[in-house]
Parts: structure tokens; C-alpha cells; sequence
């Protein structure tokens, strides 16, 4: 589970020098969009690579997608606001 408020992102550090950042958008009742960034760092903290995704998707429903080179899985739940 991954708790996220609409419209705030959230970041991840995935280790490695690689972390996700995750904004949520919900489009309506049913669907959520999901605007992955996956930014990969050098030890000396310059900005090696950097991957944007879009997902549509469902809250409180899980889904997996490969991203950056990493196959992530997580199932967001947005907060009530």
C-alpha cells in the first residue's frame, strides 16, 4: 500500500542512487493518474538519468509496471482530504 494525497507528490528512495517520485491526479470517482519520475543519481549526486511515466490506474487496486529498469508493484490508497 502506498498512502498519497491528490495532488501532492511523494518521493521514494529506491537506493542505488535511484529514487521515485510520485504525483496523483484523480480523474474522476473510479480512476486515478499517476505521474512516475524516476531519477538516477551518480555517487556525486549528479543527475545520471531520468525516466517520466504516466499510469492510469485504480485506487486500492494493485498493478506492477516496469519503470527505469526496475519492475515496481504497489497499490495506491489516496487519503481523504
Amino acid at each position: 500500500m502506498l498512502q498519497l494525497t491528490n495532488r501532492c507528490e511523494t518521493r521514494i528512495e529506491l537506493g542505488g542512487g535511484k529514487s521515485c517520485t510520485i504525483k496523483p491526479c484523480q480523474l474522476d470517482r473510479r480512476d486515478l493518474q499517476l505521474t512516475l519520475t524516476m531519477e538516477t543519481k551518480t555517487a556525486d549526486g549528479k543527475i545520471q538519468g531520468l525516466n517520466i511515466m504516466n499510469v492510469v490506474t485504480k485506487p486500492d487496486q494493485e498493478f506492477e509496471v516496469n519503470f527505469g529498469g526496475m519492475d515496481l508493484t504497489m497499490t495506491p490508497q489516496l487519503a481523504a482530504e
